[in-house]
């Protein structure tokens, strides 16, 4: 008794340890330190739970394993069920790790917590298979599924369940349509029917994704009480864990999650209920690192808030920065709606523009998503039908002893798949009518807005033009072949003959001539090298540019670029390649390689008329990259001009020679290749080009013995 006091005052002291910023390793060595004198399993098992809490995702799977054994001698089924569900969410990905978990709860005795125990596993397991398998497969996997599930649902509750959650995540996998949402209803009064305590992991499980589905489908008033069931679970949870002496137990994220969509959600919120929850939010903000992050990367919470509370100036530029937010993209189609209600509200005709044409697009895709998604339905549902067409012949078949009867059968049958068609007709204009109220919508929607007719109007003509710029870009690239095929001829005659001319004058001229003829072949090759930059460019850009992969040694691709480029350097500027002297093969196209280094030595033997270029490349080996340099001691680049001077036609100075594509295809063949072009913000005598190229898995795997990976 002495000493569980002695823990309880020792982790509700720990408890207040992040006010007094004290880390999580301090708090783990103090905590064993009580393990050593803990004298009672029971109290071992307490302090263990709580540095699992604590402990990174690495360190969990070896205290769980220590969780587990310490249980098993004081014969505690319950604590080892738990950390068994715990520690399937670390090793989902493992099937010999997650089998074996089945075989250890089999073994157990058998009870309710056990029952959902092999549920939980099941449901985590084939969730994640199922997500990450391709569609074909999928649909596949699908059918055999629901052959075995037409003929055995399940009588064990907790087998019904496991079998009928597996359908819902095959269904919410391929369509989010009625469908899905009758089965997640049934899927959720079967879960109802479950004793309260030991259910209430799957329980949290379905809320999260119903929550969810009915927030995709602005279904707000069902969405606000499906999030508020879920944040009682996890009160209820949370408080249990407390009562357990589990201080460490933190449902923040959930929380937050939940909050920010009830604000989402705003239209089934009362103002007072609006307030409470982006209070919540904030609080957690304050106290949670990895929240505070989420809520400044990407302000979704903040911008519910504002438009909930219909504060439009306010939310405008927090809409305009965040919209297109990568880890907003799924939202994206909420956030232009309510983009579209801000600027209309503010009078910003530009950003409503914006915002309606983007918005309209969104729709255009999602309905077509939905129409897709209901075929798949209506796919899924002539499955079912035929596998109780199936279920019927076999009957037939079972039942053909006597002609009659047989008879009797077929007619029952021909009945039956008579009704199975009426059904599918039944559906498919239930689908033809829903498509219809979808365009109706669509009308609706023109006739409300007539205000909106020239933004229309002036989005077709974006759509005309934008084709129009697609045919003259295929018209482009075919007169840029052709244009070059038929100068480079004549080119190389001038070039040829201006070199005759030279050499055919008295030696008194040689020297005249030949500056003559060296303008000319100059002025030939600038030509020449603008063609097929030109062509490059519209050879990328429509996709057109083949990638031949082969392995290249780095030292001889850079001797060849310094090599081409030598000669055009000023007087005086030395250009060398520096050789690591690692022999290292790469796999890539050298042709783009070359180009771009090329490129870059151009450039900087233009714009360096003293001092050095020096080409030169570091493996990084750790992070499975090569770094390309090119460092000059010319004119160097203003700042301000780093994130642009990729861009085409972007030119230094306007009165130095050169058309500003050089770097843009750098930038282009770069990506081409896998890896990233760019300015060295750090060096400043002058400018540093990097070429940064990816170390291909068939490069590392097909490496010798000879300084290479």
């Amino acid at each position: 008794m002495k000493f569980r006091y002695f823990l309880t005052l020792s982790i509700i002291f720990f408890a207040t340890l992040p006010s007094l910023s004290i880390d999580k390793e301090t708090i783990i060595d103090s905590l064993r330190k009580e393990l050593k004198l803990a004298k009672n399993p029971d109290d071992s098992i307490t302090i263990l739970y709580n540095m699992y809490d604590l402990s990174s995702r690495s360190r969990k799977g070896a205290i769980g394993r220590q969780i587990f054994y310490t249980a098993g001698r004081l014969g505690r089924t319950d604590v080892q069920l738990d950390i068994i569900r715990n520690n399937t969410s670390l090793y989902i990905t493992s099937d010999s790790i997650i089998n074996g978990y089945v075989d250890l709860v089999r073994k157990m005795p058998d009870s309710e917590d056990k029952r959902e125990t092999l549920a939980y596993i099941d449901i985590t397991y084939n969730s994640n298979r199922i997500r990450i398998m391709p569609e074909s497969k999928r649909q596949e996997v699908l059918q055999e599924f629901i052959r075995e599930y037409s003929k055995n649902p399940g009588i064990d509750m907790y087998d019904q369940v496991r079998r009928l959650y597996k359908l819902c995540v095959f269904l919410g996998a391929s369509s989010q349509g009625d469908l899905y949402v009758e089965y997640l209803t049934k899927l959720g009064n079967l879960i109802d029917q479950l004793p309260y305590e030991n259910s209430e992991v799957l329980r949290n499980m379905y809320l999260v994704q119903k929550a969810m589905i009915e927030t995709d489908n602005d279904q707000h008033a069902k969405a606000v009480a499906s999030d508020k069931r879920l944040l009682e679970v996890i009160k209820h949870l949370k408080d249990r864990y407390v009562s357990q002496g589990r201080l460490y137990r933190n449902y923040d994220v959930n929380e937050y999650v939940c909050y920010r969509r009830l604000l989402g959600n705003y239209a089934a919120l009362t103002p007072k209920d609006i307030d409470e929850y982006y209070n919540c939010i904030l609080n957690l903000v304050t106290s949670n690192p990895d929240i505070r992050k989420d809520f400044e990367d990407n302000r979704r919470a903040e911008i519910y808030y504002l438009i909930a509370t219909k504060r439009y100036k306010e939310a405008m530029p927090l809409l305009k920065k965040y919209i297109d937010k990568p880890q907003n993209s799924i939202f994206k189609r909420k956030l232009l709606k309510f983009y579209t209600i801000a600027a209309k509200a503010t009078g910003d005709k530009d950003a409503l523009l914006a915002a309606t044409t983007a918005y309209n697009t969104q729709l255009e895709d999602y309905i077509s998503l939905q129409a897709a998604e209901k075929y798949k339905e209506l796919q899924i549902i002539y499955d079912v039908n035929n596998l109780k067409a199936e279920k019927t012949q076999a009957e037939l078949d079972r039942h053909s002893s006597t002609h009659t009867l047989h008879n009797r059968i077929l007619v029952i049958s021909l009945i039956a798949m008579g009704i199975l068609t009426l059904l599918l007709i039944v559906t498919g204009r239930l689908y033809l009518k829903n498509k219809r109220s979808v365009k109706n919508l669509a009308k609706s929607q023109e006739r409300l807005q007539a205000e909106k007719k020239n933004l229309l109007r002036t989005q077709q003509d974006l759509i005309i033009a934008k084709d129009q710029a697609e045919s003259i870009s295929r018209l482009k690239t075919q007169f840029i072949q052709n244009v070059r095929h038929e100068i480079l001829t004549p080119l190389n005659g001038i070039v040829g003959f201006s070199q005759l001319i030279a050499d055919s004058v008295p030696a008194e001229r040689q020297d005249e001539m030949s500056r003559y003829t060296d303008i000319i072949t100059e002025n030939s090759d600038q030509l020449v090298s603008l063609l097929a930059d030109a062509l490059d460019i519209s050879m990328i850009d429509a996709g057109e540019m083949p990638i031949n992969l082969q392995l290249w040694s780095l030292s001889d691709i850079c001797r060849t670029c310094v090599d081409n480029v030598k000669h055009r350097t000023a007087p005086g500027v030395n250009m060398t390649f520096v050789d690591p002297g690692d022999k290292f093969k790469l796999l890539t196209d050298r042709v783009r390689t070359e180009k771009i280094l090329t490129n870059y030595l151009n450039n900087a033997a233009k714009f360096t008329e003293k001092g050095s270029i020096t080409l030169t490349y570091n493996v990084l080996r750790s992070q499975r990259q090569v770094v390309f340099s090119v460092t000059d001691t010319g004119i160097g680049i203003p700042e301000a001009k780093h994130a642009v001077i990729f861009e085409r036609f972007e030119k230094l100075n306007n009165s130095t020679p050169g058309t500003g594509l050089g770097l843009h295809i750098c930038q282009l063949s770069a990506r081409l290749l896998g890896g990233i072009a760019k300015v060295d913000p750090e060096y400043r005598t002058g400018a540093r080009f990097l070429f940064i190229h990816p170390l291909k898995d068939a490069s590392a795997a097909a490496q010798g013995t000879d300084g290479t990976l």
